[in-house]
């Protein structure tokens, strides 16, 4: 994508946009929020990603640890 060409929210109708796409750019985030957010889609698969990983080790730990007589 070129930096002249419109962002995705804003080649999207108001019909194909998500609920909080407000258009807002990744770069006004610091912190956490710029890796873990509901505003854009990359933030939305990050927090899914962290969801899928973390029911993964919950799994695993009760796989592993010893089982009680």
């Amino acid at each position: 994508m070129s930096p002249s060409s419109p962002s995705l929210s804003s080649r999207l109708s108001n019909k194909d946009r998500m609920a909080g796409d407000a258009g807002v750019d990744s770069s006004q985030f610091k912190g956490l929020a710029k890796y873990f957010n509901g505003t854009t889609v990359a933030g939305r698969a990050n927090v899914a990603k962290a969801t899928y990983a973390l029911v993964g080790l919950i799994v695993a730990y009760n796989m592993i640890k010893p089982k009680k007589k």
